[in-house]
């Protein structure tokens, strides 16, 4: 059985069983406090990162809003049998 011996050989400490703080990933609840508190340059630099790693924006068609190239590309213009047949051709 793992673990760190005590002056008495019968004894087993539960002291390496406890969690290592020093090494630890942050809980979800620390990085969301962190994130919470991040400075104006922080997000400033946080926001320019992104931007950087993001694929740059494709332009409209010449004449187009966002709105006429998004309708019609969504499945909820299909009919179920429209969207079984292309899951179909997938498969």
């Amino acid at each position: 059985m793992p673990g760190k011996r005590s002056s008495s050989k019968s004894h087993w400490s539960l002291d390496s069983w406890a969690p290592d703080k020093r090494n630890a990933e942050p809980t979800l609840e620390e990085r969301l406090a962190a994130f919470e508190r991040r400075t104006p340059e922080e997000l400033a630099r946080d926001r320019e990162r992104i931007f950087a790693a993001s694929r740059p924006a494709r332009p409209l068609p010449p004449g187009k809003t966002l709105e006429d190239v998004i309708v019609g590309a969504l499945p909820d213009d299909k009919t179920e049998e429209e969207i079984g047949e292309a899951l179909a051709e997938l498969s």
